[in-house]
């Protein structure tokens, strides 16, 4: 099977994976409207319409099911593109294999022509001739980075108290994991690490000498996405001056996961208090600079 056949397979799986995304947000959806219905009519009693209402939901929020659907439904499109690009660089490595096929048989005949002498009028065919060349490839790294729906949005700490401990990030916990993921094309030639940094304290933009120091943000990653991992225990300072690495050697089609907590000092005024992050991708054995 060739790789490009390979490559297209994979993109029919995605658009079946995308179509029963649909499918299914669609029943739970006609579900819900028929249960709403029948407790509107009092077909059911309220405790039988709570009862069902939990197992279609699954002990998660509406609004849990439509990040987690948006959340798919992004990776699955970054997915996508990822394999078109693969196709295209396939297809274009096809046609160059066949330009250098037909210019090494070019080459071919033309040293294969026999070499006529003249040395002292002495004229005849060599029996032999040896030359040396250099080749040279450039090997071109590829690596493409793609952020969940969650991370995109930003790093929300929503309303805080101030004299407060290591408040959790808005999607540090989403069911069984957290939502803040960059995740590395399946198409990507090298391996990766990740590396963080902020770009300042985080500042009341109308009062900037209000401000929470960039010590009190701090965060953990892992390539593993649990309840534990990333985990608490471990947990890093952001820093404004240098970048910090969050992973190393993040393979082709795996993903990075985050996890943030805020601490709001004694002192802090009430205001909104903003800064940026960079996430930084680097070949794998290269510093974080």
């Amino acid at each position: 099977m060739s790789k490009i056949h390979r490559l297209r397979q994979e993109l029919n799986h995605v658009a079946k994976l995308r179509s029963e995304l649909h499918a299914g947000r669609e029943r739970l959806a006609e579900r819900i409207h028929m249960l709403n219905t029948q407790y509107k009519q009092s077909a059911i009693t309220h405790h039988d319409y709570s009862e069902q209402f939990e197992l279609l939901l699954g002990n998660r929020t509406l609004g849990e099911h439509e990040r987690k659907y948006h959340r798919r439904i992004e990776e699955l499109k970054y997915r996508e593109h990822a394999i078109n690009h693969s196709i295209g660089r396939a297809e274009a490595n096809k046609s160059s294999t066949a330009k250098a096929i037909i210019l090494s048989a070019m080459m071919l005949m033309a040293v294969t022509v026999p070499i006529v002498m003249f040395d002292g009028g002495i004229t005849g065919f060599a029996t032999s001739q040896s030359t040396a060349t250099t080749a040279t490839a450039e090997i071109v790294y590829y690596y493409s980075l793609a952020e969940s729906t969650d991370f995109s949005g930003g790093i929300d700490f929503s309303s805080l108290t101030h004299n407060t401990q290591n408040n959790n990030a808005s999607s540090n916990y989403e069911g069984s994991g957290t939502g803040y993921a960059l995740n590395l094309s399946t198409d990507s030639n090298t391996d990766i690490s990740i590396c963080v940094k902020a770009n300042t304290d985080l500042k009341n933009h109308t009062a900037p000498t209000n401000l929470i120091g960039i010590g009190n943000m701090t965060f953990n990653a892992s390539t593993t996405n649990s309840t534990s991992l990333p985990a608490f225990g471990n947990r890093t300072e952001m820093n404004s001056s240098i970048f910090r690495n969050a992973t190393h050697n993040l393979g082709a089609g795996n993903a990075t996961f985050f996890r943030f907590w805020l601490t709001v000092p004694e002192d802090t005024l009430s205001a909104t208090y903003n800064n940026s992050a960079t996430f930084k991708a680097i070949r794998a054995g290269d510093t974080c600079a």
